[in-house]
């Protein structure tokens, strides 16, 4: 089984993704949370380029992948929880009629929700991007393991 991946695809995804978090990183900071992609473009690689046959090259892509999933899973929930905060305050300011000095903190909040909103669906689409990579990485996984298998019995 080969992996069939359009790089320019996942190449696009990793652009958009990357200036959005660096969009809404000031906001994750006054919460003092450190958000850090750090080795993502490397396992993104690693599962363009691996090597269908090299179980120890993909049980190392399949650990990584796995943190993904799991690190997405909560950076998501981070950013819902931030993104429930705006909302609220959004609606808030939305009722009153608004001084001028009030206008410049409602247009800010709206920003920041409304690249919060954004943000919240970047992350659903690496989440389930890293999990479907996953699970295509963990099907070569039991195949190649399976063929050692098979043939180490002869």
């Amino acid at each position: 089984m080969q992996i069939e991946v359009d790089k320019k695809v996942i190449q696009d995804r990793l652009k958009d993704f990357q200036h959005m978090s660096n969009l809404v990183n000031p906001y994750f900071e006054k919460e003092n949370i450190h958000l850090s992609f750090a080795g993502y473009s490397k396992t993104l690689s690693s599962y363009i380029n691996c090597d269908n046959y090299d179980i120890y090259g993909l049980h190392t892509l399949l650990k990584d992948l796995n943190f993904w999933v799991e690190y997405m899973g909560e950076v998501v929930a981070i950013n819902q929880y931030l993104y429930l905060k705006y909302e609220n305050m959004f609606k808030y300011y939305s009722v009153f009629d608004l001084s001028p000095k009030n206008q410049v903190k409602y247009n800010e909040i709206k920003q920041t929700y409304e690249r919060l909103k954004i943000y919240t669906k970047l992350l659903r689409i690496q989440y389930n991007m890293f999990k479907s990579c996953s699970y295509n990485v963990l099907k070569l996984y039991n195949e190649s393991s399976r063929a050692l298998i098979y043939r180490s019995s002869f």
